[in-house]
This record gives C-alpha cells, sequence and structure tokens, in this order.
C-alpha cells in the first residue's frame, strides 16, 4: 500500500491512460518519435505529473524499466539526480533514442544536475 499522498507507478498509468491520445502518437511519428509503446500524452501534461509527483528515485527507477515513452520522460523528470549512479545514467543515455528524450532529460535537470554531468559531456 502507497503513503498517503504519494504517487504510485500505478497511479502513473492510470493518469497515461486517461490521458491517451492516438491522434498524437500519428503525429510524432511525422518527426521521428516512433517508440515501441507510447500513448501519446503531451509533453505539458508530463510536466504536470511530474510536478504533482515530485522527486522519486525509486518510482523514476520503475518507470524507466517499463519501456514507455512517457514513463520513460517521467522518469528523467521525477528521479533525484543527486541520487543517480554512474550505471544508471550510462544505461539511461544509451537507450536516449530519439532526440525528444535527450533534450527533455536535459532541460528537467536529470543530467546537469547528476554528480556525472561532465562525464556525459555537459558543462554548467
Amino acid at each position: 500500500m502507497a503513503e498517503a499522498g504519494r504517487t504510485t507507478y500505478e497511479d502513473i498509468l492510470e493518469k497515461l491512460q486517461v490521458l491517451a491520445d492516438p491522434a498524437a502518437v500519428e503525429g510524432m511519428a511525422k518527426y521521428g518519435i516512433t517508440p515501441v509503446i507510447t500513448f501519446g500524452v503531451s509533453i505539458p501534461n508530463l510536466r504536470r505529473i511530474a510536478k504533482e509527483t515530485g522527486r522519486d528515485h525509486d518510482l523514476a527507477r520503475r518507470l524507466w524499466a517499463a519501456d514507455i515513452r512517457e514513463t520513460r520522460i517521467l522518469a528523467s523528470m521525477i528521479d533525484d539526480p543527486k541520487l543517480v549512479t554512474e550505471e544508471q545514467m550510462e544505461n539511461w543515455v544509451k537507450d536516449f533514442n530519439y532526440p525528444e528524450k535527450t533534450v527533455l532529460a536535459i532541460g528537467s535537470g536529470f543530467i546537469p544536475e547528476s554528480n556525472f554531468a561532465q562525464s556525459f559531456g555537459h558543462r554548467s
């Protein structure tokens, strides 16, 4: 059972299903955003979910493991950069397979605020 007020993995999946937009999935493909699994949820909606969720390292790792476009973007938005290990960073960076995830991971602070930013070519 989740702590009161704490967002769970299941909560996130439910929100993504409610916000799913099949037309957006078709539109994303025109721009080369072609993940195997996606709900077509907009970035502003993902930012809202991330803000409501707050920083949560364990939840971020679980979201990343789901290998869904939106869960991976959310993972980079909610993970606590100070808790990220070098191995985790290496693995996640390998999975930045299209520009959208890369830009969002940098913009959300996931890479710049980590202890490994310079190792990955980011200069503050």
